[in-house]
């Protein structure tokens, strides 16, 4: 107790003050040499076990075999994002509860699927990229795509290269182009998402995003939504699927607009 050592100290002659203070020196170093040494039998024993059970350090930093999971909306299916013996992620869906195997619905050699989500009970959407290095992102192979949940009708939605004409056709592709992203489902029961596309100024900055509704099943787009402001940064529907709340960026401050029930 180093209080009660220093009020003894000062009650003693300098030169046994001096031994008294080497003493407790050299105590409190064997006990810091005693805590190392347990410390280091500890680490020991867990290497050992870790050894013992065939762990190697690789197995701590491989991507989990199950990246993701989401349930259907009416709770039937469960989706998920797995990892394959190529260490690349597939889009898998089992039916609840489980009779039968989970069966993959997407997956790519060269490409990892990012995110997904439930348009509705029978259809996903999902997207999908190929990462360089794990960050850079291939434009010419990433795209957002709708799927059944049986893997079947898989139709691309958005090409994140920047332009979709075909070469050497006069027919020009109705895939939307990089500028559009997904933004997130409706959930009102239809094949739609919202999505949005990025505007930009001639310099380049970003100035405001336009919303629209985008058909997962023909690919196109809807009317879009009436009222909003510009510059949203949020955007959430009523359960009709009409836009209730928007977040906006104006003159460098947030606004927040709300669109009572009809």
């Amino acid at each position: 107790n180093i209080p009660r050592l220093a009020h003894k100290l000062g009650k003693m002659p300098a030169f046994i003050k001096r031994e008294k203070v080497i003493l407790s020196i050299r105590t409190i170093a064997r006990a810091a040499a005693r805590f190392v040494v347990i410390m280091a039998a500890g680490l020991g024993a867990c290497v050992t076990c870790v050894n013992a059970a065939g762990l190697t350090p690789q197995d701590f930093a491989r991507k989990p075999e199950i990246d993701a999971v989401l349930l259907s909306p009416s709770g039937n299916r469960l989706a998920m994002l797995m990892t394959g013996s190529d260490g690349r992620n597939r889009l898998v869906v089992m039916n609840l509860p489980r009779q039968q195997p989970a069966r993959v619905v997407a997956g790519y050699r060269t490409s990892d699927i990012l995110r997904f989500g439930w348009v509705n009970d029978n259809r996903l959407i999902y997207e999908v990229a190929d990462l360089t290095n794990g960050v850079v992102i291939n434009t010419n192979r990433a795209s957002t795509i709708a799927v059944d949940h049986d893997g079947k009708n898989s139709k691309q939605l958005i090409a994140w290269r920047p332009g979709n004409d075909s070469t050497g056709t006069s027919i020009a592709s109705h895939v939307l182009t990089g500028r559009w992203r997904w933004k997130r489902t409706i959930d009102d029961g239809s094949d739609d998402v919202w999505v949005y596309e990025s505007k930009f100024n001639s310099r380049g900055n970003w100035i405001h995003n336009n919303y629209a509704r985008l058909s997962t099943s023909t690919g196109k787009l809807g009317p879009v939504p009436s009222g909003l402001p510009d510059h949203i940064t949020f955007l959430r529907d009523a359960p009709d699927g009409t836009p209730a709340i928007a977040i906006a960026l104006s003159e460098g401050r947030q606004k927040l607009y709300w669109r009572p029930a009809a």
